[in-house]
This record gives structure tokens, sequence and C-alpha cells, in this order.
């Protein structure tokens, strides 16, 4: 059983020191300098060995500023200070800099002042010895400047160390461990004659183990999961991680957090990375006069901001609607008479944001740009802050709290204070300096060295820790010890860090560590997705290893150990569950069964009966069998998935297939529809006519294309739209007597109240259907009569031969194979077949037609009356023969230009067992998600992401209950 207070040999040790410490002066005061997170440690094992008066425990941190406090009313000397005096420098003064001209740029200022900062933590004497030349020179020289113009209102590291060994000359000193992070520690500790203790907890041999794995994820789900079984079986075990490499501490923090194992790991980032002050960086980054779409989308997309819209309802605006806004100008031309009070509110802080940015820009000294950037995170860009009790939530759950809100924005304001201090320090403001000073003057980031729950962090953070259980982690060759790499501007000899320096002082740290628990566990990976390590362990592993293949084979980790997961494992993990009936036990079960759920994709909702009620399209029906939750959301819930265009040069497909739409309906209803067409039609008549039309159609478009693009279209649209007048006029010689373009069935685009068509299927149910046909055609020939539909396509065939079997030798098909009127399943692997229904349906709209004839109805109650009366002014009575077929025409695809079935009693029942199948899967809720074929992309998987099925079944069931609710 683990013991649940730090060991006693550290407590016997520090008493044993303070009493020989004070020999000769019991009132002698003692200090105790610890590790960065054992001062809660040192503390209990000293108290485990009586009182002790006038003893101070405290960190090497916490041993700076207690000196520092002598030192008031001086403070210590920040970053940002530095940064300002550096940035004077740069600018009033001659140096190498300047005459070489790269003073003014952000980068020299930015690196200048983090080398100037690590200058400043080596005492004068050390840092301006002889030989200095370079970078290394004029380094030296400008802390010079900087400490000397500071000196009455700030004191810097290496003075504050300088007065802490004479603030503490009095004291007794003791280290606990390797307390030192640097040579200039190792001198201040001597300077006070410190006296070092091991702060070891056990030396037994027979301590350490050693695993491998096959890569960090294994290694880290391996360690949480040994954490979690420690504690369940000992809740007050104490327990540390160590990361010999530090791109370990963010995953290790999140997987923590997950696992609900309460740890004080916090990521090395810095206060550029905080959410809120990155989306205020973002916004100043960005051009008030243009805001473009998607920039805006992602500054929405850091953080909640105060009084902002939500993502959902600004890209529904901005990208959901008839046209998209891609930038302010487009926003500008909203008629806010006809927006919502919500849409009134997105118009409103897109303005509001435009004016702040604007006055930011604007402002002509750092003064007023600092009030400028104080008013834009007062009113625009402000984070939203929780309620109390959501704040609760956020606390226990590891989410962002108010506090932390708080402080980031107490960080921030401070920086927009340095900025108002600039003004004659550097030239006037310009929108790029702005955003890098501000980024510049945040200070480094204090993570909290509170010890809670597991201990994380890198070897260092181990110093001192009296544990039970220690795992280190990522120890391979390229991480332990690590390489050392000199600073170019800074010479070993001013600082006194070499190489020989850093491995010392990592194998310190690393025997530290393996006597800081009664059982320790050192792990490396032997592979990784990046490349970035080796695969072998480091060498200083193979003393507690062995030398031999069979040791190394030996301490492999199996993966059959975690997948599938052993009895204890699911034994915590079905604990951790509450037994109370939610969503997520219930999730729990379905998994477990392996049944069809809401969660998957198979919904108990009478949402799919509804949507079958009503009239339908042709593209709804097929996208159903390729995507069927897509297919549920779209079309059931009514949710659109909002395709996320840029702004483009050029006329996209979508914009081009309306075009060509509109220029064929317009000629075709002047020149070969109704009563006012001519009798007879020449090319000479045909040509200047259809030019006249495309440039109706085409010239208010050309006109917002640049003019090289515009040239382009142009030409493509006078020679596609000559090539289909060549085949209208080969037709018209050939007895087709056009009778319908954009001929509406169902309830269709022209607004009249027309009932929806009805497919009658053979179980007697009904599809209602609704669209409208490209172009119908008719041609006699005796007494017999061919009704030909056509459906106008813009792009290529293959896709249209390939669905529907055709080739260039119909006598290669079986004409019975319903694939050939209605396609096949979409093979998701190879991303070929699918079903392209349109043909079969517009041909059973047309036999519906027919039908209706042969009973004699009125053509004004029909359906399709349009049609109706098209096809009875061609003198069909329903007596004669008709052949009824339907064709995809490509009039810019010259190889596969015409894809053509006929819709016949195969192609019928072909259609009509497709609609049976398909109207009972979508009546009995089954929409499953369906994988992604190779290279697959669309507007589902940009909206929604790869993995969210299970997020959308989720609101889809909550959706669900409130509509029945």
């Amino acid at each position: 059983m683990a013991s649940n207070a730090p060991s006693q040999p550290l407590g016997r040790l520090l008493a044993e020191t303070i009493r020989d410490l004070r020999a000769s002066d019991p009132y002698k005061p003692v200090v105790v300098v610890c590790g960065p997170k054992a001062r809660a440690d040192t503390i209990v094992a000293l108290a485990h060995q009586g009182s002790f008066r006038d003893v101070a425990v405290m960190t090497i941190d916490g041993f700076l500023r207690t000196a520092a406090r002598t030192l008031a009313p001086r403070t210590v000397l920040t970053r940002g200070r530095i940064l300002r005096e550096v940035s004077s420098i740069l600018a009033n003064v001659e140096t190498e800099f300047s005459r070489s001209g790269v003073h003014t740029e952000s980068a020299t200022r930015r690196a200048l002042t983090d080398i100037v900062a690590r200058l400043l933590t080596i005492p004068p004497e050390r840092r301006n010895i002889d030989g200095l030349r370079g970078l290394a020179a004029e380094s030296a020289v400008i802390a010079d400047l900087v400490e000397q113009r500071t000196a009455d209102d700030h004191f810097t590291v290496a003075h504050c160390r300088q007065h802490a060994a004479k603030h503490f000359a009095n004291a007794a000193v003791i280290a606990v461990g390797n307390v030192a992070r640097d040579p200039q520690d190792e001198i201040m500790l001597s300077a006070v004659d410190a006296t070092h203790i091991d702060a070891a907890v056990d030396t037994a041999p027979g301590r350490v183990s050693v695993r491998s794995y096959i890569d960090s994820n294994e290694e880290l789900s391996d360690v949480v999961s040994s954490v979690r079984g420690i504690l369940k079986e000992s809740p007050n075990a104490r327990i540390a991680i160590a990361a010999c490499d530090s791109t370990y501490l963010p995953a290790l923090k999140k997987i923590l957090d997950s696992a609900g194992i309460p740890n004080d790991a916090s990521a090395p980032v810095g206060w550029n990375e905080d959410p809120y002050i990155q989306s205020v960086l973002y916004a100043l980054s960005l051009d008030p006069n243009v805001l473009p779409r998607r920039a805006l989308s992602d500054l929405l997309g850091i953080v909640l901001l105060d009084g902002a819209p939500s993502l959902y309802n600004f890209d529904r605006l901005s990208r959901g609607g008839t046209a998209t806004l891609h930038d302010l100008s487009d926003w500008r031309k909203l008629d806010a008479e006809v927006l919502s009070n919500e849409d009134k509110r997105i118009q409103k802080w897109v303005f509001s944001l435009a004016d702040g940015l604007h006055r930011v820009r604007e402002s002509e000294t750092w003064k007023d740009t600092a009030a400028a950037l104080d008013t834009l995170i007062k009113s625009v860009v402000k984070e939203q802050f929780a309620s109390k009790d959501n704040d609760a939530d956020a606390q226990g759950s590891g989410a962002r709290t108010n506090d932390e809100r708080a402080l980031a924005v107490g960080v921030l304001r401070n920086s927009i204070e340095t900025l108002a201090e600039l003004d004659g320090v550097l030239p006037p403001p310009t929108p790029e300096v702005v955003v890098d000073m501000l980024s510049d003057t945040l200070p480094a980031r204090q993570t909290d060295a509170k010890r809670d729950g597991v201990a994380v962090g890198d070897l260092v953070s181990m110093v001192g820790l009296q544990l039970d259980y220690l795992f280190i982690v990522g120890a391979n060759d390229i991480h332990l010890p690590g390489t050392f790499v000199a600073d170019a501007a800074i010479k070993p000899e001013q600082s006194d860090l070499d190489s020989e320096w850093f491995t010392t002082h990592i194998r310190r740290l690393w025997e530290g560590a393996l006597n800081a628990a009664h059982k320790v566990r050192v792990s490396f990976p032997r592979s990784s997705i990046s490349g970035a390590i080796s695969g072998e362990p480091s060498s200083w592993l193979v003393p507690l290893v062995g030398s031999s293949k069979k040791d190394w084979e030996r301490i492999r980790f199996r993966s059959e150990e975690l997948v599938p997961p052993t009895d204890a494992a699911m034994a915590i993990f079905d604990e951790s569950v509450s037994t109370e009936e939610t969503g997520a036990t219930r999730l729990r079960q379905f998994r477990k069964a392996g049944t069809h759920n809401e969660f998957n994709g198979y919904v108990d909702t009478p949402a799919g009966k509804e949507w079958l009620d009503q009239a339908v399209s042709s593209s709804s029906l097929e996208e159903f069998s390729a995507a069927p939750q897509k297919f549920f959301i779209t079309r059931i819930l009514g949710r659109a998935l909002l395709d996320d265009k840029g702004q483009t040069a050029d006329l996209d497909a979508s914009g081009r297939g309306t075009l060509y739409h509109a220029i064929f309906e317009e000629w075709s209803n002047r020149y070969r529809i109704g009563p006012d067409a001519p009798t007879k039609l020449d090319k000479e008549q045909a040509e200047p006519a259809l030019a006249e039309v495309v440039d109706k159609h085409v010239l208010p478009t050309l006109a917002q294309l640049p003019p090289l693009t515009a040239d382009v279209v142009r030409r493509d649209f006078a020679r596609f739209t000559t090539d289909w007048l060549k085949q209208e006029l080969k037709d018209a010689t050939g007895d087709w007597v056009a009778v319908g373009a954009e001929a509406e069935f169902g309830q269709g685009r022209s607004g009249n109240e027309t009932p929806p068509f009805p497919i009658v299927l053979d179980d007697g149910s009904i599809i209602y259907v609704k669209g409208s046909i490209d172009r119908v055609d008719v041609k006699r020939t005796g007494d017999t009569f061919e009704v030909r539909v056509t459906d106008y396509k813009s792009g290529k065939g293959k896709t249209y031969v390939d669905k529907l079997g055709a080739t260039k030798k119909p006598k290669d098909l079986d004409l019975d194979d319903p694939q050939r009127f209605i396609g096949k399943p979409l093979d998701y692997e190879s991303g070929t077949g699918g079903y392209a229904l349109q043909l079969a349906i517009y041909g059973e709209v047309v036999h519906g037609v027919l039908e209706a004839i042969a009973r004699g109805d009125d053509p004004e109650e029909s359906p399709a009356p349009t049609l109706h009366r098209a096809l009875v002014e061609q003198g069909i009575d329903g007596s004669q023969p008709v052949t009824v077929k339907a064709r995809y025409w490509m009039f810019t695809d010259p190889d596969d230009s015409v894809v053509e079935i006929t819709v016949g009693d195969a192609a019928r029942n072909a259609l009509k067992d497709y609609l049976r199948t398909t109207r009972e899967s979508i009546l009995r809720g089954e929409f499953p998600p369906t994988h992604a074929k190779k290279n697959y992309a669309d507007a589902f998987t940009t909206a929604f992401g790869p993995n969210r099925n299970l997020a959308i079944s989720r609101a889809v069931a909550a959706w669900t209950r409130d509509e029945e609710s």
C-alpha cells in the first residue's frame, strides 16, 4: 500500500541539517530552497519532524522575490520595458543594425529584445568580457544601454540575484536537490554558502522498470491507464509524470483531463496563444475596408465574443442566403428593412468592428492608438464571460473559467498601456507595427506551481518531490539528455553555459528523478508518425535494462493489453458512468450491442413521413442513396449545408449552367414553341436571334469579371450555344416539334397552384414529385408518336455514361437491366456507380400525362398542365402508340454529348422498385452515415467534418424530442 505522506528520509535529513547549522546560533534564520513543485512536500516532510521556528520554505523564484521586495519602489525589469528601450535604441542610436539597414524590421526588434532579456540575467562584469565581436558585442552594448536607462525604476534579474546573496547573507540556506536552473543560480547559491542535501525518497534496487511502446499515443494511453488504476486502489497516492520531451505536455494534460484525473499539467504556451488574445490580434490584422467573410468567420470561431453573432448565425446570413456576403461592400448593400432583428444585429456588429478597426488605424499617435484599442476590446472584440453556474461547470471540466478570461483581459490591457508610452520612442504607428508591438509586449505566461493531483512537468519540475509513483515518458535518445544548442548572441564565457554544464545538469536531474519515488517507470516510443525521433532509447537506459536483445524485447509493451481493454479497465469504465438513464448510458449500451439506433443514423421520427407527404425532387431521391445522413439533414430537417465559396475571378459551373438554361429556354419559347414561333427556321434568322439572347443574359455577368476572364467566358458561351443551335436546326428539319421548355410538373417555380405529380407504386403507396423538364419534343411518324424529354447538362457526360451503363454500342447492353434506366448503388470505395433518376422520373411524368389524356382529364387540373396541353395540340389522344425517350444532353462535351434511355415498362418498373425501397427506408428512419470514398470532399464534410456523425445524430435526436413536445 502506498503511503499518503512524504517519505521520512527527507524530513529527518532536513531536521538534522537545520540542527547542525544552528549548532552555534540556535536562532539563526533558515531558508530551505526547493524545486518548483516541491514546496508542499518539503513543508509536510519537515512538519513530521516537529516544530521549527524561523524556517522558511520557498522555491528559487520565491527566494528571488523575497529579496526583491526590499528593492522597492523599484520593480523587476519586464520584457515590455526592455522592448520599449530596445525599440528606442534601434530608432535613435547608431548601431550595427542601423548601419546594415535592418533596424526597422520587426524580426530585428523581437530577436534583439529576447537577446537583451537573456543578457540582463548575467552580471555586467560577466557579459562585458574582452574579445566579443559581431552580434555578441553589439548585443552586450545595447544591454548595457537598456540597464542604464531603466536603473532608476527597475532592477535586472542579475541585480536581483546579487542582492539576494546579500539579503540572505545572515541566513542558513539549504538547497533540497538540484534546484539551480542555470549557472547563475549556482553562483548565487554558492554566494550564500548553501548546504545541498539529497531529496531522495528511495534508493533500493529493483524500484525502476523500463517499457517501450509502438508510439507516443500508446505510451501515454498506458501511463494514464496505470495512473487511473493506482488511484482506484490508493486515492491518496502521490504520483507524478515527467516528460523528457516537452511536446508530450499538451497531450498529457488533455488525456488526464479527459480521464477525470486531477493534475497540475500546463502546456508550455505563451499569452499570444490565449484564445481571446488571439482573437484581438487576428482582428487587428484585418483591413476594415474589406473585412473578408472567411476572415470574420475565422475570428468568430476562435472564442465566444460578447455581443457578437454565433458562428452559425453569421454563416447562415453571410453565405446561406441568395448571395454570399464576401466583404464589407456586400454587407452595406443589405436592405435593413427586410432583415430580421437577429440579422440586423449581425450587420450592426460587422459595422461596429469596421468602425473600431478604422479608429485604430487612423490614430496618429501611440497614445491615441492605445485608447482606440481599449475601446475596441471593451465594446466589439470583448470575450463573453460565463454565468456563475457555467463557470462552476468549467472549473470542474477543465474548460476556460471566468478567472482565466479575466486574467487574459488584464494581460492584454497591460500591453495596451505599454503602447501608450511609445510616443517619442518609435515612429508613428502603422497597422503592421501595432500588431507586432502588441504581440511583443505580452509577458511570459506564468504557470501555476501549486500541486493539485498528479504532478506533471519536465525533469526540472520533479526536483524535491516526495512520490510513491513516478512515470518518466519520452526517454528517447533525442530528448535524454537532449542536445545543447549554443546561443549565437551570448558566448559561454559570458553565461558559463556550455555543453558540459548542460549534460551534467540533466544527468543530476535524471538521477534525482530516479530516486524521487518508491516506484519509477521509465518509457520511450519506438516510432513517431512525424519521424521526429529515431525510435532508439536514451543510452542512459542501458544500465536499467541490459545490453542483450532479449532484454530489450522483454520490455516491449504488448498492445493487446489495451485493445481490447482488460476486465479491470472495463470495470473502471463502467463505474465511471452514471447508472442513471441518460443519452450517454444509452449510447454505451447501443455500442456494446451493435444495434441500429438514433446515435448511428437510425432515428424514430415522424419527420420522414411528413417529408414524403410533400412533392419531392428527383435530385433529393438520388441523394438518399448516395448519402442517407446528409439527405436526412438537408432534406428531412431542412438544414442547409453551406458551400463556402470564396470570391473568384471566374464564373463557376453552377453560374454557367444557370445562364445556359435561361438562354435555351428563352430562345426556344420565342423561335420553336407556341403560335408566334416561325413556321420555318433558317440559319440566317436563327443565329442573330440566338446571339441577341446570349448577350441579354451574359453581358451583365461579364461586366463583373476581369476583362481577360470575361473574354474567355464570352467565347465559351458563343461556341457552345452555336453548337447547340446546329443541333436545333437539324431537329427542326427532321420533323421534331418543340412543345415545351422548362415544362413544369407538380409545384413548379412559376408559383401556380398545380397539384403535385403522383407516381403510384406497386404496393398502392404514392410518391409525389415536382420539377421542370428542360425541353420536350414530339415527332410523329404516321400514326405513331415519339416524345423526347431532354435534361441539359453543362458538364462531362462520362458520369452519366458510367451510371447508366451507356456505351457507343447499344447492342452490348442488357436493355432490361435496371441499371440501364436508373443506375445502381454507389461504390464508396471506388467512387463509381450511383443513381441517376431524372430521366426515368421525367419519362414517368410523360406517361402519366399520356394516361390522363387517354382518360379525358381536364388539362387545367393536370399536375403538368403545359405538357398536357402541348401533347394534345400535337394530336395525341391516348389511342395511338407513343414511345417515350429521355436523354441527358451534355452540350459542352463532344465525346459523350447524349446519354438516352427508352422509358418503357422495364424503366418504369425499375424506377418504382427503387422508389418503394427508398420510401420504406425513409419511413423506418434509416439514415446511416456513409464512409467517404477516395478523394471525397463536399460541402457536408466541410461544414461538419469527417467525424461529426455522432454529434449530428445527437442533435437530430434532440430536434425530434423538441418537435414531439
